[in-house]
């Protein structure tokens, strides 16, 4: 059973994802720029088809997961925007062949799911 922390803030909401998660269920090229990273390497995967994503990959791989909520409100003085940069996707691995199947729906862009991304 894995765990999630998932942060509600004013105005948006970001599931914590380690990146390693997202490379073991090897996604972590699908997730958006709408997304953050920490120097810890989380990745605060945005509310409304980053997180999708993960929750349905990790459905579809059978891997059982439970999410603990954590509202931050506008008296926190926490921003993802201020303290954390911006998700530009895994460079570090290279290209790796990503498992989109069963997500075409979240994503941004049409993806030809038998090249590599």
């Amino acid at each position: 059973m894995k765990t999630l922390e998932f942060y509600s803030t004013p105005g948006h909401g970001y599931l914590k994802v380690p990146l390693q998660l997202l490379r073991e269920l090897q996604i972590s090229q699908l997730i958006s720029g709408y997304s953050y990273i920490d120097n810890k390497d989380n990745v605060y995967c945005e509310e409304d088809c980053d997180m999708a994503i993960v929750c349905t990959r990790m459905k579809l791989d059978n891997i059982e997961f439970s999410i603990i909520e954590h509202y931050v409100d506008e008296d926190d003085d926490f921003s993802f925007t201020d303290q954390f940069d911006k998700y530009h996707g895994d460079e570090e691995i290279g290209q790796v062949k990503q498992r989109a199947e069963g997500l075409e729906s979240f994503m941004f862009e049409e993806w030809d799911l038998d090249d590599e991304v």
